[in-house]
C-alpha cells in the first residue's frame, strides 16, 4: 500500500547484479576462452538489502514515481520469515576475474539500480 513503510533485512550484505548487464557480460565472454569460476556481480560495496530499498526508494523519488520518501525500516535475518535457514550475513563476491575478461570494467551497483528504477519506475 502508498504510504506505508516498507521493511528490509539490515544484517545481510552482497552486491546486486542487473540482469542485462549479467547478459551482456556472457554475451563478451562467449568469445573468449575464459574458464573457471568467474562470479557475477556488479562492483561497490557490498550492501544490505536495508540498503538496497533505501537506495530503490530514493531513485523512485527522483524520477518522480514516487511523491512521499517511505520509512525503510531495519529488519534483521531472524526476524525476516522468508529466512527461516540459515544464511550467511556476507555474501558479497569478487567480481575480479570476471572484469579481467571484459572489454570495459563492471560499473558500481547503484548506477546499475537507477538505471533499472528509472525504466520500472517512471510515471505514465
Amino acid at each position: 500500500m502508498a504510504g506505508e513503510p516498507i521493511t528490509a533485512v539490515a544484517d545481510k550484505w552482497s552486491i546486486p547484479t542487473y540482469l542485462p548487464d549479467l547478459v551482456e557480460w556472457v554475451s563478451s565472454l562467449v568469445s573468449t576462452d575464459a574458464s573457471g569460476v568467474l562470479r557475477a556481480c556488479h562492483s561497490g560495496e557490498p550492501a544490505s538489502w536495508h540498503d538496497v530499498a533505501t537506495c530503490i526508494a530514493g531513485e523512485l523519488q527522483a524520477c518522480g514515481a514516487l511523491d512521499q520518501w517511505p520509512d525503510v525500516i531495519r529488519q534483521s535475518q531472524s526476524q525476516a520469515p522468508a529466512l527461516n535457514v540459515e544464511r550467511p550475513c556476507h555474501s558479497a563476491m569478487s567480481n575480479a576475474r570476471l572484469e579481467s575478461w571484459l572489454p570495459q570494467q563492471i560499473r558500481p551497483w547503484p548506477e546499475a539500480l537507477a538505471e533499472y528504477v528509472r525504466q520500472v519506475g517512471m510515471p505514465d
